[in-house]
Order: C-alpha cells, then sequence, then structure tokens
C-alpha cells in the first residue's frame, strides 16, 4: 500500500495551546508545535472571523527535543506564540496549511497555563472581556453582568454534571475574596517542611509588617514546624479549603519549590479551576543551580514569572540555557536564607549528601513525602555512608580532635534513617534538617553534588565533595551537568573514591578545617552578593510593578 502523504498524516494534528492570557489588550499565546508535522511546508495560521489572518512565529525549544518511540529519530523541539488583538465579537479559528495552500480547521489542546480547558462553555475573564471557548474557536465579548451571569451558569451547570459541587463552591467563595481582599501572597517551602528561603522571606515580611498585602505561610498542619510558624505569621493548611480558596484568589504563589503541588494544590481537578488562576509564580529556589534542571524547570513546564539567583554565572546558564526564560524574568538578588547566615563555627562535621533519582520511590501525590524503600539499604549510596561514618580511622581523628559528627538525611530520603547506623561520635538526624544552623555552627562539610555546598561556602568554610558515583549519578538523578565544573569551579577538594574520601577528611580535621585560600578567592567571585539585604532586594523585585510577567 502507498505510504500516506505527510498531509494526509496530519490528520490527527490539533493546535497546542499551552499559555494564553490576555494582557494590554492583547491576546498572547504560546504553544507546542508538533515537530513531526509542523515545519517549512506544514504551518499554523489563526484566522478571525473578520477575514484577518495571523500566521505564528515559531521558535527552537530544545528542552522539549525528544525522541521518536516509532523511528528513534531525534526530533527538535518547537514552540510557536502569536499575539491577537481584543476587539468584541471577533473569533480566532486555527487552521493548519501546506505548500499548496490546502487548509484544514484544528481542534484546540489547551495546556495548564492557558486559562481556557476543553470543556464546554470554558471562559475567563480580564481587562474588561470574557475570552471563551467556543466550537473550537476562542471568542471575545464584552465582560458585562448578564453575560457573565450566563457564561457562569453554563459552565457550573457541566460542572454539576461532572459531581463537581465542591469546586462551584470554591470557585464562588474565591471570586468573593478576591474583589473584598487586597492582593494575596501565598510563601511556601515544602508541604511537611518551612526552613529554607520561603520562611525567611516571610519572617522578613512579618518583621516589617507590611499591610499591602495579605500574606500566608503555606504548610501542613501535621508539620513539625507547623506551630512555629503560626507564630511568625498567618499560616495555611495545606489542602484545606481555605488553601484552595486563597490560591484561587492569590497574586503570587512564592515557594523554594517547584513541584506541582506548588502551583496546582487541586490536582487532576485543576480543570475546574483554571480560569481564575492568574497568580505569578516567584521561584526563590532552594538552592544554587549549578546544573541543567531546564528538563524541569522550562517555561512550558512551570512558566516561572521570576526566577530568584545568588550568582551571576548561575543567572547566565539559565538565561542562555534551554529554559525558555528572558533576562526580566532571571533576577540577580541572592537567597533571602544567606541573610541569616553567620560564621559561629563549632567542633562539627555535617555530612549532607544529596538524594538519588533511582532509589528514591515516587512521591505520595499532592505532598512532599516518599515512602520507605526495601532496596535502599542494598544500594551503593547507602553503603559508601554506612561506611564512612563509621570508618574507624575517621572514628580516631574525631576523638583525637574533639569533633563529633551529623549525619542529615536529605528529606527525599528521611524515611529511609532505620538503614543508617550511626555511633558515639556521628549522629544520624533524621528530624527537619536545621539548615541555618548547620551552616552557621558545622567547621567542615561533606557533601558530594548539593547544592547546599554554596551556603556552606558562602561562609569560607571548607568542602569536600565525595562523588565516588560521578559515572553514573548525571544519567540517572533528576538534572545533567551545567556551567558549575567541581574541579575548578568547586568550593573544596573532589574524591571520586572512597579511601581518598576518608583521607582527605582526616587531613582537613588535623588542619583545624581551615579554608585553603584557593577556595576563598572562588568564593569571592562566585557570589553577587555577600551582605545580609537579600531579603529587601527580593521584595523590591515583588514590588516594582503590579505585575512581573
Amino acid at each position: 500500500m502507498p505510504t500516506a502523504s505527510r498531509w494526509e498524516q496530519s490528520k490527527k494534528v490539533k493546535a497546542n495551546i499551552q499559555i494564553l492570557y490576555l494582557r494590554s489588550g492583547v491576546i498572547h499565546i504560546e504553544g507546542k508545535a508538533n515537530e513531526k508535522f509542523i515545519d517549512d511546508k506544514l504551518q499554523i495560521l489563526i484566522r478571525s472571523n473578520t477575514g484577518d489572518e495571523y500566521p505564528v512565529e515559531y521558535h527552537r525549544a530544545p528542552y522539549l527535543d525528544r525522541q521518536d518511540p516509532e523511528t528513534g529519530i531525534q526530533q527538535a523541539g518547537m514552540i510557536y506564540a502569536a499575539d491577537l488583538p481584543v476587539t468584541e465579537g471577533v473569533r480566532y479559528r486555527f487552521y493548519l496549511t501546506d505548500e499548496e495552500g490546502r487548509q484544514r480547521k484544528l481542534k484546540l489542546q489547551f495546556g495548564k497555563f492557558s486559562r481556557l480547558v476543553n470543556l464546554r462553555d470554558s471562559f475567563f475573564r480580564s481587562e474588561g472581556y470574557l475570552i471563551k471557548y467556543v466550537n473550537e474557536e476562542i471568542l471575545v465579548c464584552p465582560d458585562r453582568i448578564r453575560t457573565r451571569a450566563a457564561c457562569e451558569y453554563r459552565f457550573n451547570k457541566e460542572l454539576r454534571a461532572r459531581d463537581q459541587q465542591k469546586a462551584i463552591d470554591i470557585r464562588r467563595s474565591a471570586e468573593k475574596l478576591r474583589r473584598k481582599s487586597k492582593p494575596i501572597w501565598i510563601i511556601s517551602d515544602r508541604t511537611d517542611l518551612a526552613g529554607d528561603n520561603g520562611e525567611t522571606l516571610f519572617t522578613y515580611l512579618m518583621k516589617r509588617k507590611v499591610s499591602e498585602y495579605d500574606i500566608y505561610f503555606l504548610i501542613e498542619e501535621s508539620s513539625p514546624d507547623y506551630d512555629r510558624m503560626k507564630k511568625i505569621g498567618p499560616v495555611l493548611k495545606f489542602g484545606s479549603d481555605e488553601h484552595l480558596i486563597k490560591q484561587a484568589a492569590a497574586s503570587r504563589i512564592i515557594s523554594s519549590a517547584a513541584e506541582e503541588w506548588v502551583i496546582n494544590p487541586y490536582a487532576g481537578d485543576k480543570k475546574y479551576y483554571r480560569d481564575l488562576l492568574t497568580y505569578d509564580f516567584i521561584f526563590l529556589q532552594h538552592g544554587i543551580t549549578k546544573d541543567d534542571l531546564s528538563g524541569w524547570l522550562n517555561k512550558m513546564n512551570k512558566n516561572i514569572s521570576m526566577f530568584i539567583c545568588a550568582a551571576a554565572p548561575e543567572r547566565e546558564s539559565v538565561i542562555h540555557g534551554k529554559y525558555g526564560y528572558s533576562e526580566d524574568i532571571v533576577r540577580l538578588t541572592g537567597f533571602a536564607r544567606y541573610d541569616r547566615l553567620m560564621n559561629s563555627p563549632e567542633k562539627i562535621i555535617a555530612f549532607l549528601p544529596t538524594w538519588r533519582k533511582s532509589l528514591a520511590p515516587p512521591v505520595v501525590q499532592g505532598t512532599s513525602r516518599r515512602e520507605y524503600s526495601d532496596e535502599f539499604k542494598d544500594s551503593e549510596y547507602c553503603k559508601f555512608y554506612n561506611r564512612l561514618i563509621n570508618d574507624e580511622r575517621l572514628l580516631s581523628t574525631l576523638r583525637k580532635h574533639r569533633y563529633k559528627g551529623l549525619f542529615y538525611m536529605h528529606p527525599s530520603h528521611s524515611m529511609q534513617a532505620a538503614d543508617f547506623n550511626g555511633n558515639e561520635l556521628v549522629q544520624v538526624w533524621n528530624s527537619a534538617i536545621p539548615y541555618t544552623r548547620v551552616f552557621n555552627e558545622s567547621a567542615l562539610m561533606i557533601t558530594d553534588y548539593s547544592s547546599v555546598a554554596m551556603d556552606f561556602a558562602y561562609l569560607k568554610k571548607p568542602v569536600i565533595y565525595a562523588q565516588f558515583d560521578r559515572d553514573t549519578f548525571f544519567e540517572t538523578h533528576t538534572y545533567k551537568e551545567g556551567y558549575f565544573d567541581y574541579e575548578q569551579d568547586g568550593f573544596g577538594p573532589v574524591c571520586y573514591d572512597y579511601e581518598e574520601t576518608v583521607r582527605t577528611i582526616i587531613a582537613m580535621i588535623e588542619d583545624d578545617c581551615l579554608e585553603p585560600e584557593e577556595y576563598e578567592e572562588r568564593v569571592e567571585k562566585f557570589f553577587a552578593y555577600t551582605d545580609d539585604k537579600n531579603c529587601e532586594r527580593i521584595f523590591a523585585a515583588l514590588t516594582e510593578g503590579s505585575r512581573i510577567s
């Protein structure tokens, strides 16, 4: 049988609309272009009911590169973008065209940042207009009380047919709250823990008594940090109706985390609220981005409105990397938690290795927690660190120089604490990690690839990188190697096997954990700021305009 032409093969192509919003009288659209079909011969065309045509612009998106499962051919990721003028009564239709002039009307497929959904009578309000999804078209009409009420009535009817009365109630409460309240900011770290950049910024805003905004800290009621955070300022219980209502009415979501729960606490029900979600996502980061995280943090996946950085090389790596963010999005302010760093070292050695994706069970949906894994204790990772913290040569050196050690479980492996054997000199710490105290009080840090080494080095204290699994780590973890070279840019010696790690730690302790001069110089060149005004700079960036993006 003859092979069908590309025009025939493209019958199932849809117009993917990942980002859609109205701003300054223009509907802005961005979507994933189907790289299998969209090229110089097959193009997307947008036409209005008035006869005007709007060709789209295509942009290379390396973070969307993928291998075709059928052919095995590597396909280049592409996105398309268009700006459509807003006029009362205009309808926009999407077409696929080819070089022979043929055209086919495309079905619309809405993504998670589009504010429209593939539900009957989906719509959203903005700048005095209602933007509606009707019969595979985008329709613009004036936001008049009767028209709006009719749209809401029809959409609620669709929700009732889907047994979604709770969604109707939350939507109504959110709309009332949006009309009555000040702009709402929701700040967080993890669902189960505080103690990161989110807490530090929240504490700063509470002490500053910022009154122009209603500011809340989000955390699970079962968290050991819940009561402590309530003493600092207003707290939202993660997953509560109050949280879901306030998130739907919020103008800023500000977090050191970027997991799905941060921007979508509604899980699979988000489609019932998407028209209300107009907030900017401010990413405070958990640690400095030194590796390539574009596969996770790219614009089509997270749509970050402000990406906070602490080092110039870090900012440059995001702007010129595969993330898809412009210079105005990526801000060099320093990290909030750096304001709390004070060098007051005691005779403590901190062991703080990062986690391993291949060893961590999936996250419990809608939270930051994971279940216990029976296989973990047999891993090279577990055996390496168990052996290290119990090495008699190391313990003898600790006794001789009156040091003690603390082995901190990464939060993603916290449920595996029982698989590690502490002793009288090295304790296995399984509670929430008091990061600031660890950085301030420890004299030496042993890590591997973790960005926590950046905080420690910020205080010009010695770091040792134990990278015994370097050959496999970047192949199986959540990120790829980036601009940061541990040998040339790192803040301490890099060890590639067990014996080298032990010898290097012992030598550092016997030298009273003094920072070698070459690493001090690297620290001074790397960080943009070394003061205590990071929160101040972040707040200034947040308030310099009514919107960020």
